[in-house]
């Protein structure tokens, strides 16, 4: 069953984005062996999956990458248990590899910060924040933090010096900031079948992203705005009602926006030192943030 669950959802795709970045990042070295590196590429993308089959038992999902969840099809007890057990994994795959220590503590790091964001999150549901700024740190906790941490040791595991190596946590931070908040744009802008799980699905879980947050400071219709995304029991016609405010709003435009800005950042921080190729593999990968639409 645990084989079944995690299989599930890691044959259901997804970008695995995360390995990615890590192999890339150890590409600074010039080595061209990485067979010693693929079994930490896998922790970090499994520390990603078992978070997911946690964050969905919290959401209640029904849906992830277009397929049932692991809560809908065996419930939250042994949901909640997968994820355990994956988490667990992570660590059994790295711990007789030689990795320098300080790979180990800093995903033990990226498990307490997952959780803390999570926690956050939770914590603000239905609530009018006053500004972007809660919703920037939650963000950060949740992906970004992820994604600089993937940079980071990929740099750090390949012995490229720490100055390369902060440039890569910089260089995935900014990644992880602009793919947040286009993962969030997603739900205000695409469809079930784009996205791979009900559009709207943020607002009806009382999660306030970053288009729904200008909408509340910007649009006319704010108070009505606030009065849907605030209510737990948001019909479906309040619902739909809730994102044309949001659209209408310059919402998404301003929210586009901000991912540019946090893409700029990015490839601002890639190092001097990368050879042409890599540095074009780096700027693809960004480049690929800002046109996505799943």
């Amino acid at each position: 069953m645990l084989s079944d669950i995690g299989s599930r959802l890691i044959g259901a795709g997804g970008k695995r984005l995360r390995p990615a970045l890590f192999l890339l990042s150890a590409r600074l070295s010039g080595k061209d062996n990485y067979d010693d590196l693929v079994p930490l590429a896998a922790a970090l993308e499994i520390t990603h999956v078992a978070s997911l089959i946690h964050d969905d038992v919290i959401d209640n999902s029904g849906l992830r990458r277009g397929k049932e969840t692991a809560n809908a099809r065996f419930g939250n007890h042994v949901a909640v248990l997968a994820g355990d057990y994956l988490f667990a994994s992570v660590f059994g795959l790295i711990g007789d590899k030689e990795y320098p220590r300080e790979v180990g503590l800093k995903l033990a790091d990226l498990v307490k910060l997952l959780t803390v964001g999570e926690i956050q999150q939770d914590s603000s549901l239905y609530k009018i924040p006053e500004d972007a700024d809660e919703y920037y740190r939650q963000i950060e906790r949740k992906t970004a933090e992820f994604m600089a941490v993937c940079c980071e040791t990929g740099a750090m595991v390949e012995g490229v010096g720490p100055k390369m190596a902060r440039q890569m946590h910089d260089f995935g931070y900014n990644l992880g900031m602009a793919f947040q908040i286009t993962d969030d744009l997603l739900d205000i802008t695409g469809t079930d079948a784009s996205i791979g799980k009900p559009a709207g699905s943020d607002i009806r879980q009382g999660v306030i992203t970053l288009p729904v947050i200008y909408a509340l400071n910007n649009s006319s219709d704010r108070e009505k705005l606030t009065a849907i995304v605030s209510n737990p029991e948001m019909s479906e016609s309040e619902l739909a009602e809730a994102i044309t405010i949001v659209r209408e709003s310059g919402g998404v435009d301003f929210s586009r926006k901000k991912v540019q800005e946090f893409i700029r950042q990015a490839k601002a921080s890639i190092p001097e030192e990368c050879d042409s190729e890599l540095r074009k593999s780096f700027e693809s990968l960004a480049d690929y943030i800002l046109r996505r639409n799943f």
